[in-house]
Formats: structure tokens, C-alpha cells, sequence
């Protein structure tokens, strides 16, 4: 039962606040997605087999060029590392994004999900060494996180760079809009209505 419960597929898209246009943005973007869902597959115990990428347009601006496109990786032994996960979602944005567009959404999907427990390895691909150099970042990087909080460690194709190239480079929790979200009543003490 424990194992049904466990998602087939995780996805992790968003809208943008703004149009991008760039490669490095959208690039950026992509890694923080496809760090989410290799976060997301080994709290789970589990892997992926195969790495989608989708990129879109704003359907809503007619007076804009429009276009959508999907890539997919397979990969040839599951993994759920972090490193691997963003690398190959990177080269699948390569390969549809078209420059001359506006695009507003993008997202990662992870696909083909079985257990960590028994992967079954490539012969060609498969590295023992390579494996347990990265696991061990991924248990370092989780434990950090863990302790001291969301992104306190990332990829450096995780950070937004400042618009002006100077300054401090940007994470992803800040670059999300949160105006709309619905109050978190239960797991924010600053959420809790007050009885007057």
C-alpha cells in the first residue's frame, strides 16, 4: 500500500511574473524546477527514468508570436540526483527554446518513478564511483537545507543573476509572487486569526 501511495509522475512549473525572453533566465528557472522535483523524488525513496521539459508562450497576447514545445531525456540509469536531474533538463530547454519569443510558463516532469531501492543500472552509463559522489552531495545538500532552510545551498545554475550584473545573485523562493496566496492558518503563527 505504502508503495501505491508514492506519485508516478512530479511536476514542477510555474507562470512567470513577467515575460523572458533570454536563454540564461529560462535556464535558471529550469534548474530551480528540476532541483524541486530531485528534492521532491528522494523524499519520496524513489527515482526517474525519464526528464521532461516545457516551455509556453502567453496564449492570452495575440499581438505576441506564440509558440510551445516539449523535450524529454530518458535517462539510462534512474536517478534522483540533483546534479543530473537539472543537467539533463538543461540540455532538453536547449534543444526546443526558440530566441524571438516571449515566454511566459515553463515546468519539469519527472516520469517513469520506481523505488531507490532497486535501480536497475546501464552497463555503459553506469559509474559506482560517480553514483556515490553523488549521492553523498545530494544527503549533504538535503541535511544543510534541512536544517538551516529552504535554498541555503544551491546549484550556482540555481541563482537569478541581478538584472544590472552586480549585486547579489537572486534565489527562487524570492523571485515567486506570493501576493494572492491564501493564508497558512495552520503552519504560520503569523496566519492565525486573532479573536478580538
Amino acid at each position: 500500500m505504502e508503495e501505491m501511495s508514492k506519485k508516478k509522475s512530479i511536476c514542477t512549473s510555474r507562470s512567470f511574473p513577467g515575460m523572458v525572453s533570454d536563454m540564461e533566465t529560462l535556464r535558471t528557472s529550469i534548474s530551480n524546477f528540476a532541483a524541486r522535483c530531485a528534492e521532491k523524488l528522494r523524499k519520496q525513496e524513489s527515482v526517474a527514468q525519464t526528464i521532461s521539459v516545457f516551455i509556453d508562450t502567453n496564449h492570452f497576447r495575440e499581438d505576441l508570436h506564440q509558440y510551445w514545445n516539449m523535450a524529454e531525456e530518458r535517462l539510462l540509469t534512474p536517478s534522483n540526483s540533483t546534479l543530473q536531474i537539472v543537467q539533463t533538463a538543461n540540455r532538453c530547454m536547449e534543444r526546443i527554446f526558440r530566441q524571438g519569443y516571449n515566454y511566459k510558463r515553463a515546468g519539469v516532469i519527472v516520469m517513469g518513478i520506481c523505488p531507490d531501492s532497486g535501480i536497475q543500472t546501464n552497463f555503459i552509463d553506469y559509474n559506482k564511483e560517480r553514483f556515490e559522489k553523488l549521492k553523498r552531495i545530494d544527503e549533504v545538500l538535503d541535511k544543510i537545507n534541512r536544517e538551516y532552510g529552504s535554498e541555503t545551498i544551491v546549484l550556482g545554475s540555481q541563482q537569478y543573476t541581478a538584472k544590472d550584473g552586480k549585486g547579489k545573485a537572486g534565489l527562487f523562493k524570492d523571485s515567486i509572487k506570493h501576493n494572492f496566496r491564501s493564508p497558512c492558518y495552520t503552519t504560520r503563527w503569523s496566519d492565525i486569526p486573532e479573536a478580538t
